[in-house]
């Protein structure tokens, strides 16, 4: 499977949000759904009509997500002893 830099990824969006994780971690997927992600995806948390995906993230770090990408500036630490 073919991993990616993250600021290959995203370039300029990540001047526009807030991010937690390491820049220059190789993920392999991006998920806005955190029942779906896996080891080291980024998690994208977006404010939706009927929920929160910022209420997620806490589950998307458990699941392994390497890194997060979010709308407030709440900060959440990303365990990095994990990888």
């Amino acid at each position: 499977m073919k991993t990616f830099d993250l600021s290959e990824i995203l370039g300029d969006h990540l001047l526009n949000n807030t991010f937690c994780g390491n820049c220059e971690s190789e993920i392999s997927g991006v998920c806005v759904d955190s029942r779906e992600v896996k080891e080291n995806n980024v998690f994208v948390a977006i404010t939706g009509v009927k929920t929160d995906g910022h209420m997620y993230i806490p589950k998307a770090v458990e699941l392994g997500a390497s890194a997060v990408v979010c709308e407030n500036e709440k900060e959440y630490e990303i365990n990095e002893e994990r990888r």
